[in-house]
């Protein structure tokens, strides 16, 4: 028989209310009204002090009510609160589980039990009724902002472009950062707002927003003066739109309603499209959104006037 005790120096009031409870990895966890905390099942080396201390769970950073605890495959956690989380204790990480299914926030705020079958699909039990999430069912993942997770660095997001496989360009507000499918976050441009990228190939990525036009190529940031000397120029600009016509021309959309850019790839040459060019460059409107190429290999311009 042992006695547990909260620690006095950090008195919890009424959050400390168990609803759950569960032994794994050698620990007792209870899931409360505010958050995960965890205990030793394990004998006190001192024998003169018979009680031992009830602490907040490491993982436990954004979880609110939590209303179940079960084992999740092996050596992992799944924990339902305000979302469900699946806790690895061999690699001590955490992952966020985003159910498919229409209000899955209200069915988890009002959970009440859960059952994992032999299937691995996981029944949870709710004030809305009973629900199931299927084990291979595939799922939205998000990355959230958090402080813990990206220190703060990703505010508002303006454009996303894949890079490589399982590797994402993200324009922001900061710049230019990089991010693969583990969470690793790398800011290569720190130097104002990123609103478009466009890719040009498998390497080379166009990106524009206050500082103008940059590049990017194998993680380092160019001037587009010093790749493609045609382009000097308009360095200043800002575009959001670079589609290939054929092996020589490429078309460059304008987010600073400079029409269209037309770059001869091969001769190294720059014609602008615009309301203000002569008849044969002319445009209906100098502002353009979008460029599309339809599967006729024509051109779309997307404008307003």
């Amino acid at each position: 028989k042992k006695e547990y005790t909260i620690n006095k120096q950090n008195p919890l009031g009424d959050e400390f209310w168990p609803l759950c409870g569960i032994s794994f990895g050698g620990l007792y966890y209870l899931g409360t009204k505010k958050g995960v905390y965890q205990f030793s099942l394990k004998e006190n080396s001192n024998k003169n002090d018979s009680k031992e201390a009830i602490s907040l769970a490491d993982f436990n950073t954004s979880l609110h009510e939590v209303n179940f605890l079960t084992v999740f495959e092996k050596e992992k956690l799944l924990i339902g609160s305000n979302e469900l989380q699946i806790f690895n204790a061999s690699k001590n990480t955490q992952q966020i589980i985003y159910p498919t299914f229409s209000n899955a926030v209200s069915w988890l705020n009002n959970a009440t039990s859960c059952f994992l079958d032999k299937g691995g699909n996981l029944w949870i039990g709710s004030r809305q009724g009973l629900c199931m999430l299927k084990k291979n069912e595939p799922v939205f993942k998000a990355f959230k902002n958090e402080e813990a997770l990206f220190n703060g660095k990703l505010g508002h997001i303006y454009s996303l472009c894949k890079y490589k496989e399982s590797v994402f360009l993200i324009g922001t507000i900061d710049g230019l950062f990089e991010i693969d499918e583990n969470k690793k976050l790398v800011q290569h441009f720190n130097k104002g707002l990123v609103q478009n990228i466009c890719r040009l190939d498998s390497d080379i990525v166009f990106f524009s927003g206050n500082a103008g036009i940059k590049i990017y190529d194998n993680k380092r940031v160019y001037e587009v003066g010093q790749k493609f000397k045609e382009l000097k120029p308009y360095s200043k600009w800002q575009i959001n739109s670079i589609v290939k016509v054929n092996d020589s021309i490429t078309l460059i959309g304008t987010e600073s309603n400079d029409g269209v850019l037309v770059w001869n790839r091969k001769a190294g040459t720059i014609t602008n499209y615009s309301e203000n060019q002569s008849a044969r460059f002319k445009l209906d409107s100098k502002i353009v959104n979008s460029i599309y190429l339809a599967r006729n290999g024509q051109a779309i311009i997307m404008s307003y006037y």
